[in-house]
């Protein structure tokens, strides 16, 4: 695995059910979390350096991500088995996911993550656009 461990997924799912939908087959895993990374990385290096985002180990990751990321492994490895038939559980963490990479990416939610080196804190992409809808001055 790349950024998580086997203890990242001890969390969130049994070794026996892992171990099912990934038929113990570990570049199966590895290709779920790669795709997952990719996923979670086109959405924060909007905002965030992602390369260190992801090359922290161990306790120095953020446990936001690691959370979101194992819940997209889990998806990505359901959906492989049969999409029509993805745990209900599974889904709604996988829609949560997205929903929050949506937020940060927009910058309504604001995660202690690595900002781009030679930024100051909040400055990378806080220009904002657009306004309130035109009023009518005529009587």
């Amino acid at each position: 695995m790349v950024f998580l461990t086997e203890d990242d997924f001890k969390q969130q799912v049994k070794d026996e059910i892992l171990t099912s939908i990934t038929g113990g087959d570990a570049t199966l895993l590895n290709s779920a979390e790669l795709r997952a990374i990719a996923q979670m990385t086109d959405a924060l290096n909007v905002r965030y350096d992602v390369v260190n985002i992801f090359n922290k180990t161990g306790s120095n990751r953020n446990d936001g991500v690691v959370m979101r990321l194992v819940d997209m492994v889990l998806y990505h490895l359901h959906s492989r088995i049969n999409p029509g038939q993805v745990p209900q559980l599974r889904a709604d963490r996988y829609a949560d996911c997205m929903e929050w990479l949506q937020f940060v990416a927009s910058g309504k939610f604001a995660p202690d993550l690595p900002l781009p080196a030679g930024t100051d804190e909040g400055t990378k992409l806080d220009v904002q656009y657009g306004g309130k809808p035109a009023r009518n001055p005529y009587y």
